[in-house]
């Protein structure tokens, strides 16, 4: 049925769904780095989102949001609606985020500059 459909139709429906979801639902969105999201996956209760604006991760109570600076890191935790910033020395190589995964306590993460190596703190 979609392959029949001009690109032109499909570019418009595919807007619609993105406008609507963001109406729908902005509350989600609120901790989240992006809107533009690469990949999601779960380790047990907390979900690591990779967007393009940086590493998010959601437990159901907190998000916590990875970023690169000039100066290596920052971490935003956002909670009950409101949100404070954390300075680190070390960070992830860019904020575009393609990919996630685990082994045992370390988090591994596929930036656009490359493969990063972290420790879990939710």
């Amino acid at each position: 049925m979609l392959a029949n459909l001009d690109p032109v139709i499909l570019a418009r429906i595919q807007f619609a769904f993105t406008i609507s979801f963001h109406i729908i639902f902005p509350a989600f969105t609120i901790g989240l780095a992006s809107n533009f999201i690469n990949f999601v996956k779960a380790d047990g209760d907390v979900a690591f989102i990779c967007t393009d604006e940086g590493l998010s991760t959601f437990n159901s109570e907190e998000w916590i949001t990875y970023k690169k600076t000039d100066s290596g890191g920052e971490n935003i935790f956002y909670k009950e609606g409101s949100s404070t910033k954390k300075s680190t020395s070390t960070g992830i190589s860019h904020n575009f985020t393609i990919g996630v995964d685990f082994q045992g306590d370390d988090v591994w993460v596929a930036t656009s500059y490359g493969l990063c190596k972290g420790t879990r703190t939710n």
